[in-house]
C-alpha cells in the first residue's frame, strides 16, 4: 500500500525548510499610459522576472485613491464585428487571463500599484509624467 500523497501545504513547508520558502516575486512597471476614463486611470506594462511582460494591464483608480491593478482584457465582438455592449450599454470586454485565486489576484494588484508609486510617485495624483 502506498503512502498518501502529501497535501500542497506539506509540499510547500518542506520547500521552505529545504530552500528558504519561495522567492519573493520579481514585478516590475516598466512604463504606464495615462487614460483617465471613469475609474480606469492608466495602462501599463509589467514584467516578471525577465521572461513574462505583460502589455496593457489596467489600472483603476478609485475617489478615496485606493488603486487596483487588472491583466488586460479583450473587446467582445458581434456577429458584424461591431464592439458589443453589455446590459449597462457599456463596451464588453472578455479577460485575456485570470488568476487561480482572488488573493493571488489581490497581490499582483498589490505590486503591481506599489510599484507604480514608487516608480512614478505623481502617476497616481493625476499628473502626467513619463
Amino acid at each position: 500500500m502506498m503512502p498518501p500523497r502529501p497535501t500542497t501545504e506539506q509540499l510547500r513547508a518542506g520547500e521552505a525548510a529545504t530552500w528558504g520558502g519561495m522567492p519573493k516575486p520579481k514585478l516590475r512597471v516598466l512604463s504606464f499610459r495615462p487614460v483617465r476614463r471613469n475609474t480606469l486611470f492608466d495602462f501599463v506594462t509589467v514584467r516578471f522576472g525577465s521572461r513574462l511582460k505583460l502589455n496593457d494591464c489596467l489600472v483603476h483608480l478609485h475617489l478615496n485613491r485606493r488603486a487596483w491593478v487588472a491583466l488586460p482584457g479583450k473587446p467582445v465582438m458581434d456577429e458584424h464585428g461591431r464592439h458589443k455592449r453589455d446590459a449597462n450599454g457599456k463596451p464588453a470586454y472578455v479577460p485575456m487571463g485570470e488568476w487561480r485565486d482572488r488573493a493571488t489576484s489581490d497581490r499582483f494588484s498589490e505590486i503591481g500599484s506599489g510599484f507604480l508609486r514608487e516608480r512614478f510617485p505623481r502617476a497616481l495624483n493625476g499628473e502626467d509624467e513619463v
